[in-house]
């Protein structure tokens, strides 16, 4: 099979905080990042978390966007990273059980610089 994505993805799993449309948060797990986009693992609760849309009738409903943090193990800062990212696809799992597929819409501060340096030392072998 010929892999057309732009950017090396990383299988990983790392707990991230995402934040819906009203500003509420709520716990994710993150299994495997890219500069172009991330997937999520979560239960049927967290994927009404984001798709939740608000009750003003002037906020489209589409592109759903949220917001994601987390922390890279073996990072040299303890900051977090925060990405704002566009809802791509969903994959039912099983009945409580959801893969959440986002592109990445924008990196704050040196997010980006952060996840490239470590996709190349996952691809090394320096990744913990």
């Amino acid at each position: 099979m010929i892999n057309f994505r732009k950017f090396r993805r990383v299988n990983m799993e790392l707990p991230v905080e995402v934040v819906n449309r009203l500003g509420e948060r709520r716990q994710a797990r993150l299994i495997n990042l890219s500069l172009e986009g991330l997937m999520l693992v979560s239960n049927a609760a967290g994927h009404a978390h984001v798709l939740k849309e608000p009750d003003d009738p002037s906020v489209p409903p589409f592109p759903v966007k949220v917001r994601v943090r987390f922390s890279l193990p073996r990072s040299q800062k303890s900051e977090y990273l925060h990405l704002l990212c566009s809802h791509a696809h969903t994959r039912r799992l099983s009945q409580d059980a959801f893969q959440i597929g986002f592109r990445t819409l924008q990196f704050e501060g040196d997010s980006r610089r952060q996840i490239e340096s470590f996709i190349r030392s996952w691809d090394t072998g320096d990744n913990g």
